[in-house]
């Protein structure tokens, strides 16, 4: 009895057929893992976060402080700003989503006289106290931390600083919402005040999740306490069926305010038990 013989191929020639070169094989991988990862970041982030159109916040108090005169108070003038004078500005912010992420922040004001011919270097601080315009001077003006933020005024344009790590700490807790001061140490400008002209104010950029409770993103708030909706029925007085044929009555969860990621509600189910909805 002849057996028919199996041809068998070196291991070598196997080798030689199935193997990736060595020097590009690790490459190759981790190339198409990092494109992998990138796609996929990126399409979780634009479906969790929705950027809104620029918020334009206008103050609600501004100042002029004379050092020369500690107890006059100058609440409804023009903004000087000069090495023997500083402006105080305030804005209201509280109407920001509380889940918003702010992007940008820029604090936008508009010369009213240039002393001098310029330019002048215009510095931010973030005020540390309460202050009213109407009562506040130099006698009883809060203390201010410098942000780092400036800008050059050499025209008479809008002029931009960006306060943006600012606003996040007002935003986010981390630091009072008292306003911002602004000095100089050159000949200095006047700014309009809302009283006389384009009042000053804060473009706002900023983003939402749209899906809070997901447990995907960390930081995300889980849905408040929406009650137990009666059972068999969708509104009042309109009967609510799970199964519109055999007409078996449907129920309704209570969704509670759980940790984030942690279950909120029973499932949802019929009367009888006849399926799981």
């Amino acid at each position: 009895m002849n057996v028919p013989r199996t041809r068998m191929l070196e291991p070598r020639i196997i080798a030689q057929r199935t193997a990736l070169p060595a020097a590009q094989s690790p490459w190759r991988l981790l190339v198409v893992m990092l494109i992998i990862l990138v796609a996929w970041n990126s399409r979780w982030s634009a479906a969790y976060a929705m950027p809104f159109p620029p918020v334009t916040i206008p103050t609600n108090g501004d100042a002029y402080l004379v050092a020369s005169q500690p107890t006059t108070n100058y609440g409804s003038g023009p903004l000087g700003v000069t090495p023997a004078a500083q402006a105080l500005v305030s804005f209201d912010i509280s109407g920001l989503p509380a889940a918003s992420r702010i992007l940008s922040a820029k604090l936008h004001m508009v010369p009213n006289d240039i002393i001098g011919t310029g330019p002048s270097t215009v510095n931010i601080s973030r005020v540390d106290g309460a202050w009213d315009e109407a009562t506040v001077t130099p006698a009883t003006t809060p203390s201010a931390t410098p942000t780092g933020a400036s800008a050059v005024v050499s025209g008479y344009v809008i002029i931009e600083w960006d306060v943006t790590a600012t606003v996040r700490e007002w935003q986010r807790g981390v630091a009072p919402n008292y306003g911002l001061m602004l000095t100089t140490g050159d000949p200095g400008v006047y700014f309009h005040a809302k009283e006389t002209g384009t009042a000053p104010e804060l473009l706002i950029e900023y983003e939402i999740d749209d899906q809070p409770d997901d447990p995907i993103n960390p930081g995300r708030r889980p849905h408040p306490d929406l009650g137990d909706a009666p059972d068999s029925t969708n509104h009042h007085g309109i009967a609510n069926t799970a199964y519109p044929a055999a007409g078996t009555a449907g129920n309704f969860p209570t969704v509670w305010n759980d940790p984030t990621g942690a279950p909120s509600g029973p499932l949802h189910f019929n009367e009888h038990g006849e399926g799981w909805l």
